[in-house]
């Protein structure tokens, strides 16, 4: 993005792959505390491009997963409640006709998970 922001040019634009690239190697990083907050992060600016019409493309299944799979296994006080919000955000997505990003059971079980260890 910061890429993409300096040269005002398509061409170096992030994409889909691009992010699950990000989020992946953020999931990666073996520290689900620190990196949450930048897979929301990512995750926010994804939904306002999405909104504003600004991409091309849209946010999937994937890419939600991933970041409620780190809130899940960060140790972050009320983390649960920032993994049921992005699986609130991909639900009324997908309700509004984002057809790329329905919850599945990898969603909703990482939810539970970070209930569960609260």
């Amino acid at each position: 993005e910061n890429l993409h922001s300096i040269e005002k040019n398509d061409r170096v634009a992030p994409d889909l792959i691009t992010y699950h690239i990000v989020l992946g190697a953020l999931a990666r990083s073996g520290n689900a505390k620190a990196v949450a907050p930048k897979a929301d992060a990512i995750i926010r600016s994804i939904e306002k491009q999405y909104k504003a019409g600004t991409i091309t493309w849209k946010p999937d299944t994937i890419i939600f997963n991933s970041a409620i799979g780190l809130w899940a296994k960060s140790s972050t006080t009320r983390a649960y409640r920032k993994a049921r919000s992005l699986l609130d955000r991909q639900l009324n997505m997908f309700h509004d006709g984002c057809e790329e990003c329905p919850p599945d059971v990898v969603g909703f079980t990482s939810v539970i998970s970070s209930c569960a260890s609260e």
